[in-house]
């Protein structure tokens, strides 16, 4: 048999699969997913990222954070953590999967949740502070008016006194 001319095995096989109908493809759903439902997939951990300091954030497993947490020295309640599903970073001890799982009370809670006393008397505080600033700045700005007054910065050229040397006069054009 040469290699141009076509086997008869090869010509038998060919012409029922073009022959048949084309067989299209279904979309998926859950029934082709029956050889796998019996097998147990692994899921990994969920971690957690910890802001220790400014410049150190680690990623923790829960075990490890509830137990740092307990301890009480690299993580506390007002240390900020987040995971996947959360939307912002929250300070340990408004997290509610920590909160619950944590059998030691937590660090109340952050500068939020002030007594009204304590946020009223930092305002005052704050107010005193902006009076002190606008009276500094009202007395440097009169200061400055009054040296460049002195030196003559606002009379008209004409009613100044004149150069007494040659080098004045000459510096003074």
């Amino acid at each position: 048999m040469s290699v141009n001319q076509p086997s008869p095995d090869v010509d038998a096989l060919a012409s029922p699969l073009a022959e048949g109908p084309e067989l299209a493809l279904d979309p998926y759903s859950e029934a082709d997913d029956a050889a796998t439902r019996f097998l147990d997939t692994p899921r990994p951990a969920p971690h957690w990222l910890v802001q220790v300091t400014l410049f150190d954030r680690r990623i923790m497993s829960s075990e490890r954070l509830l137990a740092e947490l307990q301890q009480g020295r690299l993580v506390q309640g007002s240390t900020p953590v987040w995971r996947a599903g959360m939307r912002d970073w929250r300070a340990a001890a408004f997290v509610h999967e920590l909160q619950s799982a944590a059998p030691f009370p937590l660090i109340a809670a952050p500068h939020a949740a002030r007594s009204s006393r304590t946020a009223a008397r930092s305002s005052r505080t704050a107010a005193r502070a902006a009076w002190l600033c606008g009276a500094v700045a009202l007395l440097a700005l009169s200061l400055t008016l009054y040296v460049l007054a002195s030196a003559g910065v606002f009379t008209p050229s004409a009613a100044r006194p004149q150069p007494t040397s040659l080098t004045a006069s000459v510096q003074a054009r």
